[in-house]
């Protein structure tokens, strides 16, 4: 999408909330948006490879990633140098555990259900920022857009 359209301006300048009835709230376009405006870009909370990328792509950004990566714990989980010591190898720490159960197979359930993957990659996110209030720790407001840079994040 085009950057041009004031990127830096306020992008709730271009919506406005209201009520739909039968469906409740919404934000609406205030006025005719040229084409390819970008409003908003957010990083998504969680996101996790497809099955079929396990062995090829870091687990935090999703970027290719060499073999020699991977989570000796789990055996499953590979994280680049940067996720390595970010916001996403910490959270890793709190699924590690089940994604060697999904590994082995336990249960019927296996690595390739990837929405139960992300179930597990979002629960320990919020896990993990639950013990870093309870511990007092500075809350970590990173995002894989915000540790690659907006020119790399695959999302936008």
């Amino acid at each position: 999408m085009s950057d041009t359209a004031g990127d830096d301006a306020n992008p709730w300048s271009c919506v406005t909330p209201t009520h739909i009835p039968g469906k409740g709230e919404a934000l609406v376009a205030a006025g005719n948006l040229p084409p390819n405006r970008r409003i908003l870009r957010v990083a998504p909370f969680a996101a996790v490879p497809y099955g079929r990328f396990l062995d090829t792509l870091c687990s935090g950004c999703l970027q290719p990633c060499d073999a020699s990566r991977r989570c000796s714990r789990c055996d499953v989980a590979r994280h680049c140098a940067l996720c390595a010591s970010s916001l996403a190898g910490r959270a890793h720490a709190y699924e590690c555990h089940a994604l060697a159960r999904l590994a082995r197979n336990e249960r019927g359930l296996t690595l390739h259900h990837d929405d139960l993957r992300l179930l597990l990659r979002v629960l320990s996110r919020r896990r993990l920022s639950f013990d870093d209030a309870a511990s007092g720790a500075s809350s970590e407001e990173e995002s894989f857009a915000t540790e690659r840079g907006p020119e790399n994040d695959p999302f936008i």
